[in-house]
């Protein structure tokens, strides 16, 4: 059952591979993966969080300060997805560079 053990689970239905480099290549890709998945949850979840502090604000001054936060959040959300989409699309690039070089 995947939910009594979600952490052998996951390593146990790692990509395996067969020669160095697609090994470097599964790694990263797999640990990309889990970096794009979780900093997208916690980015929705601090929108959602921080919409709600801002539908509940008492007065403008409240609502300033958090207009100020939710433009730290706004750039964090972007710099962290963005980050990790040019890391995933560089990863792509270089596994098609590699399989015209090995081929």
């Amino acid at each position: 059952m995947f939910l009594s053990n979600p952490i052998t689970n996951l390593l146990n239905n790692a990509p395996v591979a067969s020669n160095i480099i697609e090994a470097e290549r599964t790694a990263i890709g797999f640990v990309l993966n889990w970096v794009r998945l979780i900093g997208t949850g916690l980015a929705l979840i601090m929108l959602t969080y921080m919409s709600i502090r801002y539908m509940t604000a008492q007065g403008p001054h409240d609502k300033a300060e958090l207009k100020k936060s939710f433009r730290n959040y706004l750039i964090g959300a972007v710099v962290l997805i963005g980050a990790t989409n040019i890391i995933y699309y560089a990863e792509q690039l270089v596994e098609y560079i590699l399989k015209d070089i090995i081929a």
